[in-house]
């Protein structure tokens, strides 16, 4: 793939770069959003409130930011495809 790669330009190959950075951070967010939907659901077990409608919203976001990611690797593959 690094041959295929070679063969876009400068300006394509910063803008996949770029996308594959806010590609990390939607990452990041979706395993921040994990993190604390479980610390919700554990204090839940112990019986320190009902975050119920919490978890909800952050499995929501977590499904949002996983199209967001899938949006942004067709729009790499669309470069890809259309240098």
């Amino acid at each position: 793939m690094n041959g295929f790669l070679n063969t876009v330009s400068d300006e394509t190959r910063r803008e996949i770069e770029r996308i594959n950075g806010e590609i990390d951070e939607l990452q990041k967010n979706i395993q921040a959003n994990d993190r604390e939907a479980r610390e919700l659901m554990e204090r839940e077990a112990r019986g320190e409130g009902v975050f119920a409608a919490r978890v909800f919203e952050l499995k929501q976001k977590k499904m949002m930011l996983i199209t967001e990611i899938q949006h942004r690797k067709v729009r790499i593959n669309h470069l890809l495809l259309n240098p």
